[in-house]
């Protein structure tokens, strides 16, 4: 039914790990469908030298943050027990949008900071050893240690809506605030109807090309390869390559209707 084949690769001048996985599924209709997927992990997380010599320029900034948020976090949490402590409840707090979007990016940060102290107390990290001559399966680590970083990329987002907020210092910024403020619902049911619409068409690319087609071939390279296509970026030969009548078919009502 399908050939597994995993290994892990050593980058020494980097200190990095390469966990790498390839995949060749045999379908019941005889064909091969391959595919992989690479993660990259550093066993060696706050290590002794990470705390020496130049590396400094690294731990210092990265254990400063974790102060400041945990900081940040303290003095949040004393403003919602001032507020519970006059008005009796959290609610009026949450009723202004920014502090809902600051709990959310406080939120996101300490879970990455706990994923990141779970990934450093991990008995797999701990116990692996690159010297030693037995395999060892590294994708559930390699998973682990991604999310981490993944999370820090939702702070940064979050971080990036929160600086809206002081687009009211500025009065053509102020302006611009209030407009999106005030076209928010139309844009809100717009954006639903249209990812509604989208997931729709992306089923369908599932469906007929899924099989043979490696853009297609879960929800998730479907999904990205249709909003390329938006763009004006795609692939009609690797269509036309699975089904040429089904390819100009679909292609034609995605392209018309979508952008209609």
């Amino acid at each position: 039914r399908a050939v597994l084949i995993s290994l892990n690769l050593y980058n020494g001048n980097y200190d990095y790990l390469c966990q790498s996985t390839f995949l060749i599924e045999f379908s019941q209709g005889g064909s091969l469908v391959a595919s992989f997927k690479q993660n990259v992990l550093k066993t060696d997380l706050w290590h002794g030298e990470y705390f020496e010599g130049w590396q400094l320029a690294a731990s210092i900034p990265e254990m400063f943050l974790y102060t400041a948020t945990i900081a940040n976090m303290v003095q949040f949490g004393l403003k919602l027990a001032r507020v519970h402590r006059v008005t009796g409840s959290f609610a009026s707090s949450f009723r202004d949008g920014w502090n809902v979007v600051e709990a959310l990016w406080f939120s996101l940060m300490l879970v990455a900071i706990v994923l990141r102290l779970a990934y450093y107390l991990d008995g797999d990290r701990k116990a692996f050893d690159i010297w030693s001559s037995s395999y060892t399966e590294l994708a559930n680590l390699a998973l682990h240690y991604q999310l981490a970083f993944i999370l820090d990329s939702c702070t940064i987002l979050m971080c990036a809506v929160k600086s809206i907020k002081f687009f009211a210092l500025q009065p053509d910024l102020a302006m611009l605030k209030g407009t999106l403020a005030q076209a928010f619902k139309d844009l809100y049911v717009f954006v639903i109807l249209l990812l509604t619409i989208l997931a729709g068409f992306v089923i369908m690319a599932l469906n007929i090309f899924g099989a043979q087609a490696e853009s297609y071939k879960n929800f998730i390279n479907s999904f990205g390869t249709l909003f390329l296509i938006l763009l004006g970026e795609f692939d009609f030969d690797e269509m036309w390559a699975v089904d040429l009548q089904w390819a100009v078919i679909f292609f034609l009502l995605y392209v018309i209707f979508m952008f209609f």
